[in-house]
């Protein structure tokens, strides 16, 4: 591919395939991946941004993680949400430096944005339940009606450190 190829704006066109957003990631299936929500929310702060300004910024954010998500990773991301009518991109040569791919939100990608937000809401409203729950549970010594004493845990004989092993009595 040559320069020219990468200088041309992209042509509107119809989306191959149209996002379900009753089978999207918003509904939270792959909670552990927040690249999706995360890339949604800062092409959403600046209206317009390269790939390489969202990796930026997806460092900095706390679903990010330490390390931000990997660069293969956001791209391929950022074309499946192309694919889905989620985001646009076109080039911007404008500028002294190589071309740049700029992403904005469709409306479709703005409410899968707001999906992302009530299902981030709903599973932190079950987390902090299953807390409440988990700390009381340890207030009252730690045998009552959830879980049922450690013996349920798998064959453990006493309660699990924070990695999950059994704890062992004078250690």
């Amino acid at each position: 591919m040559d320069h020219e190829d990468h200088t041309q704006e992209s042509v509107a066109r119809e989306p191959d395939e149209v996002c379900d957003l009753d089978d999207c990631a918003c509904t939270g299936k792959n909670i552990g991946k927040f690249t999706s929500p995360a890339a949604l929310l800062a092409i959403a702060e600046h209206e317009c941004l390269s790939g390489y300004d969202m990796a930026e910024r997806l460092r900095s954010m706390p679903l990010g993680g330490e390390t931000g998500p990997d660069s293969g990773g956001l791209y391929r991301t950022l074309r499946r949400m192309e694919r889905f009518n989620l985001v646009t991109s076109e080039w911007d040569t404008e500028g002294g430096g190589p071309a740049r791919r700029l992403y904005s939100l469709t409306n479709l990608g703005d409410a899968c944005l707001d999906r992302w937000a009530d299902t981030l809401r709903g599973h932190r409203d079950a987390i902090q339940a299953f807390l409440e729950d988990f700390e009381e549970l340890r207030r009252d010594g730690g045998r009552g009606e959830i879980g049922a004493g450690s013996e349920d845990r798998k064959g453990a004989k006493g309660p699990l450190d924070s990695k999950g092993r059994e704890g062992r009595e004078g250690s």
